[in-house]
């Protein structure tokens, strides 16, 4: 036993030699409440998984379709006069794949209407219509509007403003534009796409495939006459629910652009990158855009969401700390605030009895 007592490294002091103090009960309630704070956090974060993101080279061979999910507004154009059209890396359209889709008229911001007089039908003899620069050789002539419009067409042109075209205000086949801009249209629901660099975009007019590449035919409204003005509420790629449970960010919600002059050309540039959950694979992007007026000849008005997808996947793992190494940070915790505590106490303490001995004369 005495052996056993030489090593007791926490020595005791007999009861009746102990003081107790207002000011280390003090201490001690505030060290007891500081201890029950930190040991409860470490508890939560216990609790709670970590996401450890890696890198690496997406080796994956997929096969199948990768959702979009949109929900957005064209707050000027009418439905009826609105294509969505989807475009893999090989300018083949997709119609199937845009099911999900669905269209829903709502009514409009503002509304434009094109008012024009109608010239005399008379012609002379020797009458050859100008084809507004889309001739195709010198001496050319569109007497018609429908000339014009495939003169236009060959030179995968469209129609700035119907109204300075002669021959289609003379055959009387102007459209009238508030009959397009008198609502808008509310387009939300799901496309898939393949994992390969492709677009998809909401344009005005019918669109149509040529040996040339893939078109819109805007009749005889005029570009200019178009408010392409929208707003994207909503804009995920992959699964909506696991984006949402971690917290991906997602660039294009909540964004709103205005199409002051008309015949907006706006282009959304993702770069999509593959996200593996474990439980779940998902996709994040991030985005950068353009806007610019459609001239007609190298551009046309429309919201264009152009895509690709990157070779890098992230990873992300799911730790959770152990029970070890909750016990033992629990334990540090409750030795240091205990060690921090007794420390003030004997300072306080001290401090009061050298105040008090100096009061005596004892110093």
């Amino acid at each position: 036993m005495g052996l056993l007592s030489q090593l007791d490294l926490f020595p005791k002091v007999q009861y009746d030699f102990v003081s107790r103090t207002r000011t280390g009960g003090l201490i001690t309630i505030i060290a007891a409440l500081f201890i029950t704070f930190l040991v409860f956090s470490q508890f939560i974060e216990y609790l709670s998984p970590q996401y450890i993101p890696q890198m690496g080279v997406d080796d994956k061979h997929r096969t199948e379709k990768i959702p979009i999910s949109i929900d957005m507004t064209i707050d000027n154009v009418n439905c009826d006069f609105l294509s969505v059209d989807l475009v893999d890396h090989f300018s083949e359209r997709i119609d199937a794949d845009l099911e999900g889709l669905k269209k829903t008229t709502i009514p409009a911001k503002k509304s434009r209407s094109a008012q024009v007089s109608k010239p005399s039908t008379e012609l002379p003899a020797d009458y050859c219509g100008s084809c507004y620069g889309a001739q195709q050789y010198v001496g050319q002539c569109c007497n018609t509007c429908d000339d014009v419009k495939k003169a236009y067409m060959a030179k995968r042109w469209t129609f700035l403003h119907t109204s300075s075209i002669e021959q289609c205000v003379r055959e009387g086949a102007i459209v009238d534009i508030h009959k397009v801009t008198s609502q808008g249209c509310h387009l939300k629901g799901t496309i898939k796409v393949s994992k390969v660099r492709g677009n998809f975009h909401v344009s005005p007019g019918e669109s149509y495939d040529t040996p040339s590449g893939h078109l819109h035919d805007l009749g005889l409204v005029g570009i200019n006459d178009l408010d392409l003005s929208h707003n994207i509420r909503e804009f995920s790629i992959g699964d909506a629910k696991a984006n949402k449970k971690m917290g991906f960010a997602s660039p294009l919600a909540n964004t709103l652009r205005e199409d002051h002059a008309g015949g907006m050309c706006q282009r959304y540039f993702l770069q999509v990158v593959p996200t593996d959950l474990g439980s779940a694979e998902t996709y994040q992007y991030s985005v950068t855009e353009s806007a610019s007026q459609a001239d007609g000849k190298k551009s046309m008005p429309g919201v264009f969401f152009s895509y690709d997808f990157s070779p890098i996947m992230v990873t992300v793992t799911r730790q959770r700390e152990t029970l070890f190494r909750f016990l033992t940070l629990s334990c540090g915790i409750v030795g240091g605030v205990i060690s921090v505590a007794s420390a003030l106490t004997a300072f306080f303490t001290g401090g009061m009895r050298m105040i008090e001995k100096r009061k005596l004369g004892k110093l």
